[in-house]
């Protein structure tokens, strides 16, 4: 699976032990220039860097298309007051993921939003790092053996990143996981 990632993404990533796992989810990822341009952290300079060099994250060239597309979803979160303030590489991301039927990977309240309100996103799949861990541990690239395995793993995301996921959506999460893991 391919994926395309935005900026708060990488840098959440870049300071996860395990930031290496999304190997084990996506073969490639594809990112905007706009989100190379907005890493200013030598951190998540470095992380970029390497996965540039071996050919898992890969500068996606921006058609004519994507520009079309950048440019529809700007002016639609502009003029739409119940969406976030939305930057240039969350843009740029969301209408790649649009041109290249990818999800993105995004922590972005207003990407997220403009694909619960704008009809042109509705079909792109958002994941969060919640999904993305979900998915990890559906797929054993993160060993659980019990609900506390599970809790621990989104329990050492949030340490090292200081993310705070939605305590709703991380119950759910992790009550669905034991359900398909454990049937419990």
């Amino acid at each position: 699976m391919q994926a395309v990632v935005d900026t708060c993404f990488l840098i959440d990533w870049a300071g996860y032990r395990r930031r290496e796992l999304l190997k084990s989810v996506f073969n490639r990822l594809l990112v905007p220039r706009q989100v190379l341009d907005e890493v200013r952290s030598e951190r998540t300079a470095e992380l970029v860097g390497q996965w540039l060099s071996e050919g898992f994250l890969y500068l996606a060239p921006v058609t004519r298309r994507v520009e079309e597309i950048a440019e529809a979803i700007a002016r639609y979160a502009i003029l739409n007051s119940r969406i976030p303030a939305v930057e240039e590489p969350e843009v740029y991301g969301l209408a790649l993921a649009k041109a290249y039927s990818m999800p993105l990977l995004t922590e972005n309240r207003g990407a997220v939003r403009l694909t619960q309100l704008y009809p042109e996103l509705r079909d792109i799949r958002v994941m969060r790092a919640l999904e993305v861990l979900a998915l990890a541990i559906e797929r054993r690239a993160i060993e659980a053996a019990s609900r506390e395995d599970v809790e621990k793993a989104f329990a050492e995301y949030i340490a090292d990143t200081k993310h705070r996921f939605p305590r709703k959506d991380l119950k759910d999460t992790v009550d669905r996981l034991c359900r398909v893991l454990f049937g419990s």
